[in-house]
């Protein structure tokens, strides 16, 4: 639950960190609400970066959730 700004700063820090051992990140973002709430959107710096993401956090469980990761345009998210 991201309803409060505690909580969700320190989300986006535990992301950052997790996300990181695998690469640059240039951004990161984490919708609170609306259709995209449950989704993480992250850029990587690189291609080679993101592969490495890809390979690391795919189908790997956090907080008894199950990572999906795919490629895609996150630029039309309007968050980025």
């Amino acid at each position: 639950d991201l309803d409060e700004d505690e909580d969700y700063i320190e989300t986006l820090i535990d992301i950052k960190d997790e996300c990181s051992r695998y690469g640059s990140l240039s951004k990161i973002c984490v919708p609170r609400f609306g259709v995209y709430a449950t989704k993480i959107f992250l850029e990587y710096k690189n291609v080679d970066d993101a592969v490495n993401a890809h390979k690391n956090l795919n189908n790997r469980t956090f907080d008894e959730r199950t990572v999906t990761v795919e490629f895609g345009d996150i630029e039309c998210l309007g968050c980025l």
